[in-house]
């Protein structure tokens, strides 16, 4: 007979669990999302972040490595940047939360928090396998981004470009694109860190 006994959580973990016990019930979702939400954070709490000893983290000990999980710094207004490319279309997201979408002709717009809202995202808060840590903690987490469709022969020359901004800390955020058949466009995902404080 196999008796299975809980891991005693590191400090990394017992953070990640009690930041998600203490966010749970700011994040967007409906309950089905919601009840993903959970599902995808009890891994964690059952298995604990991953070690050498699973296969596809062969390399890498997460569970040593991490040894604290930083707090958002929300208090800390995060540095915008020009586009990358001359009138592009910005979209932006601020710690971990989307602006007001904008249109995009020809195509659409919609913020990932309305996805979650609505209960369409639930779909895409799945694991590629049991061992996929990344998408465990975004998906228990994700609080914005955006969801963008270019349908099939769309055309533009207007560039659109994603800024994910941050001032320090724990945020997570997400972006789709259904990209259509024959569609021509250019996207840019960009991630920019740091910012100042308010006076």
């Amino acid at each position: 007979m196999t008796i299975q006994t809980q891991i005693q959580p590191t400090a990394a973990e017992s953070a990640l669990l009690d930041a998600f016990g203490g966010a749970l019930g700011q994040l967007p979702g409906d309950a089905a999302v919601t009840t993903q939400r959970s599902t995808l954070i009890q891994g964690i709490k059952n298995a604990g972040l991953p070690t050498r000893r699973r296969e596809s983290w062969h390399y890498t000990d997460l569970r040593s490595l991490l040894r604290s999980v930083p707090a958002s710094q929300t208090s800390v207004t995060p540095d915008t940047a020009a586009p990358l490319v001359a009138g592009s279309l910005v979209l932006g997201v601020a710690n971990g939360v989307a602006s007001a979408a904008a249109a995009i002709s020809g195509g659409s717009v919609k913020t990932y928090a309305e996805s979650l809202r609505d209960g369409s995202a639930l779909k895409g808060l799945t694991l590629r396998d049991a061992d996929d840590t990344v998408a465990r903690l975004n998906g228990a987490f994700v609080t914005d981004g955006y969801g963008i469709n270019l349908p099939d022969g769309y055309a533009s020359e207007r560039p659109v470009e994603v800024q994910f901004a941050q001032g320090g800390g724990f945020f997570n955020t997400r972006l789709t694109a259904h990209i259509g058949a024959g569609a021509k466009a250019t996207l840019i995902e960009r991630h920019l860190a740091g910012g100042q404080a308010p006076r």
